[in-house]
């Protein structure tokens, strides 16, 4: 009998563990978590309008209008993700 020892992660099973984005529903700041470097993000409006963008873990969102965005973020090892983001 063998035993197949080998372990996988999907896609999304990775991505939840080594990235996160809080709070959501965000008032000020949002705060980006990953294991892996942030090269930079991009925060769009439900239009698909540029709204801030930066390379820091943190997103000054004061002084958005309330609503739904869309949060890209691309790390360094090459992993791009999207979240979106309630601005209350």
């Amino acid at each position: 009998m063998t035993w197949n020892t080998t372990s996988s992660l999907s896609a999304n099973e990775y991505e939840e563990q080594t990235f996160s984005v809080y709070p959501n529903p965000v008032q000020n700041t949002l705060h980006i978590q990953s294991t892996s470097p942030i090269e930079y993000y991009e925060l769009f409006n439900a239009l698909g309008q540029l709204q801030l963008s930066g390379n820091t873990n943190q997103v000054n969102c004061s002084d958005l209008e309330h609503g739904a965005y869309w949060l890209r973020v691309v790390l360094e090892d090459g992993q791009i993700v999207t979240r979106k983001v309630v601005k209350n």
